[in-house]
């Protein structure tokens, strides 16, 4: 090892310059491995809901609504008057708690449409008549106590915690998917949208239509047209399994991306790392052959040259991982459940990219030293 350590120290530069690219191309094969494994994530969470909600689609406005506030007021009360808003859900986000976590309030309804899945609360919390419950993100589940109250400006009524979320539950939200890890979830009843100062708001906010069998989707989704038209608001109606499968072929897109560019960066690496072993060999020639003539061992000596090849190798990764995350993951991956999901997969994916590297230089370094002829090399009959 002492050995090894001194042929480092004396070939210094070429060392560090050596780690300095494989640090910039390690940095890029974290991201791209923590952007593979985040989709692989999404498509999982994504695939989960496929086909679970085939007459629910989304409402959404287009940014020509701006200033048409008075016609939205009436499209509200001529949706309510045909009995239309009753099958609707609206989501509200722009709300915040005690320590600043983003809320969504969601009507009962859609806890069954999204699936949203809690975790056992030994005892359970019992809740008064006048209280609301607030679900705790898996990732914030800490911030507070199952029986806290919580009063929350923007919400009518006492809201009391009432139990965590599963890591990992999703909502669709814009057409994109909303992770609810780091969120407060505020249950309410489906009735307390009216009790919003200017509930039409809530239409422009984007929200779904829920029907209960095809032939009241499409009649609904007719009605919901037709009002729209006839106060001349433009809107997008789409479905949500249609917005599942298109966000689903967006992510495979990401994939086989990110799939190209590993391998990319992994023939990168395996390049870098081989023409510095090749340059390291060439330029020690002579004394792997003088060791060779004082009885050491071919062996020993290829043992030297992979031992400070993995030196090489290794040395970067930490601070690659620590510059890949301060420069890109730390926005890219916000909730604890994806961050530790991604971590996790990181390892698993990481460790054999590493494991390539250090097996093809050990077969260079051992082959390599396999053809050497020492006195050859001293006699100066090889020069390359």
């Amino acid at each position: 090892m002492k050995f090894i350590l001194n042929e480092i120290i004396k070939e210094k530069w070429s060392f560090i310059l050596a780690s300095l690219t494989l640090l910039l191309t390690y940095t890029l094969v974290v991201i791209v491995i923590c952007i593979q494994v985040e989709s692989s994530y999404s498509v999982g969470s994504l695939t989960k809901m496929k086909g679970k909600h085939p007459y629910t689609c989304m409402i959404s406005m287009n940014s020509g609504s701006d200033g048409k506030e008075s016609e939205i007021k009436m499209i509200y009360q001529e949706l309510k008057r045909r009995g239309i808003l009753n099958h609707m859900l609206f989501l509200d986000r722009g709300v915040y708690g005690p320590n600043l976590e983003e809320c969504v309030i969601m009507p009962n309804s859609s806890f069954n449409i999204f699936n949203i899945q809690l975790h056992d609360v030994q005892g359970g919390c019992s809740l008064g008549s006048d209280e609301i419950q607030v679900y705790l993100g898996d990732s914030i589940k800490n911030n507070y106590k199952i029986g806290d109250t919580l009063t929350i400006s923007q919400v009518q009524g006492l809201c009391k915690t009432s139990g965590i979320l599963k890591p990992g539950q999703i909502i669709l939200d814009g057409g994109g998917t909303l992770e609810l890890d780091n969120k407060l979830v505020i249950r309410v009843p489906d009735s307390y949208m009216d009790l919003y100062g200017n509930p039409e708001c809530l239409l422009q906010n984007g929200c779904y239509l829920l029907s209960t069998s095809q032939d009241q989707f499409y009649r609904e989704k007719s009605e919901i047209q037709e009002v729209f038209n006839q106060y001349s608001v433009k809107l997008k109606l789409l479905s949500i399994n249609q917005i599942i499968i298109d966000t689903l072929e967006e992510t495979k897109d990401t994939r086989e991306a990110a799939n190209m560019y590993l391998w990319i960066c992994t023939l990168l690496s395996c390049l870098s790392v081989t023409m510095v072993t090749i340059k390291n060999m060439f330029e020690n020639k002579k004394e792997y052959a003088v060791l060779c003539i004082n009885g050491f061992d071919k062996k020993y000596i290829g043992k030297i040259i992979l031992g400070k090849q993995m030196i090489l190798m290794l040395s970067p990764i930490v601070p690659a991982v620590l510059l890949a995350y301060s420069l890109f993951l730390n926005s890219l991956i916000t909730t604890y459940s994806v961050r530790q999901y991604v971590i996790e997969n990181l390892i698993l994916k990481f460790i054999p990219y590493i494991l390539l590297l250090i097996g093809s230089q050990a077969m260079i370094s051992f082959y390599y030293i396999k053809k050497l002829n020492p006195l050859a090399v001293l006699k100066g009959e090889v020069h390359n």
